[in-house]
């Protein structure tokens, strides 16, 4: 999935001449399996903006741009749309049941189990040295301050740690700018109880149990 970033720069750099911001809402769901069961991302902009980005694409459309840049595990898992409503134009990709492993490009993903316990990582909008930057301008803060992400992420499972604002049982929340994205990527931890089946040990003991309770009948 190698042209969600450079997307995401040429939006924001549209932005400034269009005077329009930009905003993604994505959805993340991550199954105990350690696969994405669900990831949802719409990326929102006004009609100018998406007129003026689209000139810039060698297809004439985002997701046609989109899709060539897929390996073919990721167009098996992965759906692109685009919607114009009025002064409003919003791109949606989709992708389920995807493996983390299998990813390229800018959407990077992983989770690790270990134990009862899950992570995540999502590294999508988080550029590696941009945390030690130091000539960084107010301009360059202004310019990423355009674009607006709220991240909502389901775990399997009670989450004990995460860098997200808001937490809430399974569920945590990311409301941040692609400045601050920028600086570290999603991460979430989370603790995940096996679900014992039928035949675990307490099962065997009450099947022992039975004949006895029978022959004192």
């Amino acid at each position: 999935m190698k042209k969600v970033v450079p997307l995401v720069i040429l939006v924001v750099a549209l932005s400034l001449v269009a005077a329009g911001c930009v905003s993604v809402e994505e959805h993340v769901k991550v199954s105990s399996d350690g696969k994405i069961a669900l990831l949802k991302m719409a990326i929102n902009m006004s009609r100018d903006v998406y007129s003026l980005a689209l000139s810039n694409t060698s297809e004439g459309s985002f997701c046609a741009d989109f899709r060539e840049n897929l390996t073919d595990y990721e167009k098996e898992h992965f759906t692109c749309e685009e919607k114009v409503s009025g002064e409003t134009a919003t791109i949606v990709i989709t992708g389920k049941d995807i493996d983390p492993s299998k990813l390229t490009g800018d959407t990077k993903m992983k989770v690790e189990k270990q134990g009862d316990y899950i992570e995540f990582w999502d590294y999508t909008w988080y550029e590696e040295g941009k945390k030690e930057e130091k000539n960084e301008t107010d301009w360059d803060k202004e310019i990423a301050s355009l674009f607006t992400i709220d991240y909502y992420l389901e775990m399997p499972g009670e989450i004990v740690d995460s860098n997200a604002q808001v937490v809430n049982g399974n569920k945590a929340e990311w409301h941040w700018n692609l400045y601050v994205a920028s600086k570290r990527p999603i991460y979430a931890k989370a603790k995940v109880e096996e679900k014992k089946g039928l035949c675990g040990p307490a099962f065997l003991v009450g099947l022992a149990i039975v004949p006895l309770l029978l022959r004192r009948r």
